[in-house]
């Protein structure tokens, strides 16, 4: 079956921004212009750009443009980020977008509150038991880029002084392995949805674009030491594991 004129406009927008004819934050042309120039009605033209809005590569501007989006891809070394042995004092996600050359920053609150019902049964404490909450946002220029929320049975947490509202410099694997409780395994679990209006607004997601959540749950010998659920906006992200041993080779990991 021939595509259909909206399907058409769209196809020669996307190839325009994939070439390179349209840059990031260049201005996508008018309804009024791109109508004129492959004369098709400006309700076909509306259909495009939209298709194009929910496919995360065009952007509403100021008034009624629109320009494609600028996006910073980050890679998050999912093994790596949460290690007790990377450099003291060093945020991973801040240390990594400095080395591209980008400018970023994170948003730090602690909380203890009720966890939800999955965090709950996960950390083995009682539906009704606080917690500790250690919530981060995570800035790339003035853009919120990523989320990651961790809760420590509170217990735990107070044993080891992460119920204190301000920043642990060391970070808090090295903490709890400082104090005997180094990790000896976790379980990951990845996986993507649409994100919640709340979370589309806390994280400015594009209509169309899908959250990446890595959830770990870790554990030091028999103790579970917390539960970490990173959210990633699924345009902005790669998730990498770096596993064993392959220094020696040579592996090209640039993104396809």
């Amino acid at each position: 079956m021939a595509p259909t004129l909206q399907a058409r406009v769209a196809r020669l927008l996307r190839s325009m921004i994939e070439s390179g004819e349209l840059a990031p934050g260049d201005d996508v042309p008018s309804e009024a212009e791109i109508s004129r120039a492959h004369e098709v009605s400006r309700v076909t033209v509306r259909g495009a750009l939209r298709q194009l809005e929910a496919e995360g590569l065009i952007e509403s501007g100021q008034g009624r443009k629109r320009r494609v989006r600028k996006i910073h891809q980050y890679d998050h070394h999912a093994v790596f980020a949460e290690s007790p042995d990377r450099p003291e004092g060093t945020d991973s996600f801040v240390s990594e977008a400095t080395s591209a050359g980008l400018s970023a920053s994170t948003d730090f609150e602690m909380r203890i509150e009720v966890p939800p019902e999955f965090v709950a049964r996960r950390l083995r404490v009682k539906s009704d038991e606080l917690v500790v909450v250690r919530d981060v946002l995570r800035f790339i220029g003035n853009e919120p880029f990523s989320q990651q929320t961790s809760y420590y049975p509170r217990s735990l947490a107070e044993e080891l002084g992460f119920d204190s509202p301000g920043d642990i410099k060391p970070g808090t694997t090295r903490v709890l392995s400082e104090n005997g409780y180094r990790e000896t395994g976790t379980f990951d679990e990845i996986v993507s949805r649409m994100p919640s209006p709340a979370e589309s607004e806390r994280l400015v997601i594009g209509a169309g674009t899908p959250l990446m959540i890595l959830t770990r749950t870790a554990v030091s010998g028999r103790t579970i030491t917390r539960l970490t659920q990173t959210k990633f906006p699924a345009d902005r992200h790669r998730i990498l594991y770096e596993i064993g041993n392959y220094e020696d080779v040579a592996i090209d990991v640039e993104e396809k």
